[in-house]
């Protein structure tokens, strides 16, 4: 059986991610098992094995599992199988035996190490002895995991006894059915090649399997790709001349130095202009009102020289004769 696309996409990224989360894992159990061994803390010591029980039960334990389950998930649901090629049997034993000496880690070793570690009286010396398995176990997991990417890498093709006969009943097949329709092209050939009262095909035939229906389903998915292509074509130049619309502005593309288009000068002085010219009026009448006040100043200094000083009243700074 042959997992849907999807499914299958679902699969491997699972199958990838608890795989790497499992060789994470153990090369921090590489790491943490060294600390264990070359640190002269008891404190450190102590910590170091403590730690490995729960992140061993809750992180690595889960991820072996994960792993081994969605490969057999893959490998059955694949062109590969589980059976057929040496690489993906050698990565099944793999892991199932990875699994089962954790397990047995787990619970036989790592598990009555931490029982020590947690008690109070265990000396530096005895602490650091029980580090020494844990290290040896994740040496030789990372090896077999290590050995496990390099055939899903490299994946070589040779075959099993199993795979071997799969293949040659799937080549036996695939003879028989190209026997199949060679017969019926030759025999489509022959019919067409008679005079056919009641009219022919409705299109060109297929020279390999002798049906009309496999031409038309070319055509019909070559043109489908062409207005695909077409499409996306398009998409891309209206796109760029949207682009280009929006960088040059509506006025061609030409800019003033402080930012703005000849459009938007040209309008900024349509507008100005009646404010200029409401201001230059403004400016005229009150020229008019000063050369009035300058004349009937004058005449009022002529009026007092032919007849004596007139009584003024200061208001401010302002003199306001007060006869007038």
């Amino acid at each position: 059986m042959v997992l849907p696309t999807r499914l299958r996409k679902f699969v491997l990224t699972a199958h990838v991610v608890s795989s790497v989360g499992w060789l994470g894992v153990v090369v921090a159990f590489v790491g943490i098992a060294i600390v264990a061994l070359t640190s002269q803390d008891p404190q450190t010591v102590r910590g170091a094995l403590l730690v490995m029980e729960p992140t061993g039960w809750y992180v690595l334990v889960p991820f072996a599992f994960a792993s081994l389950l969605t490969g057999i998930v893959m490998a059955s649901g694949t062109v590969w199988g589980l059976l057929r090629h040496y690489w993906v049997l050698f990565k099944l034993v793999i892991a199932t035996v990875s699994t089962i000496v954790l397990l047995a880690f787990m619970t036989g070793t790592l598990g009555p190490a931490a029982g020590v570690a947690a008690d109070p009286t265990s000396s530096a010396d005895q602490l650091r002895a029980l580090a020494g398995t844990p290290r040896d176990h994740a040496l030789l997991a990372l090896t077999g995991l290590l050995l496990a990417t390099v055939l899903a890498v490299g994946k070589p093709r040779a075959l099993t006894p199993y795979g071997q006969r799969k293949q040659r009943e799937h080549r036996r097949k695939q003879q028989g059915r190209r026997a199949d329709l060679t017969t019926a092209a030759t025999a489509m050939s022959t019919s067409a090649s008679t005079p056919d009262r009641t009219g022919g095909s409705d299109g060109p035939l297929n020279r390999e399997t002798g049906d009309d229906s496999g031409a038309g389903f070319d055509r019909g998915r070559h043109k489908r790709r062409w207005v695909k292509v077409s499409a996306f074509i398009g998409g891309v130049v209206a796109f760029a001349a949207a682009m280009i619309t929006f960088l040059a502005g509506p006025g061609g593309g030409a800019h003033d130095p402080d930012g703005s288009t000849p459009r938007e000068n040209q309008e900024q002085q349509q507008t100005a202009r009646p404010e200029n010219a409401r201001t230059t009026s403004a400016w005229s009448r009150a020229a008019s009102s000063t050369a009035a006040a300058s004349s009937m100043l004058a005449s009022t200094s002529a009026r007092s020289a032919s007849s004596g000083p007139w009584p003024v009243q200061v208001y401010g700074s302002a003199v306001i004769p007060t006869r007038w």
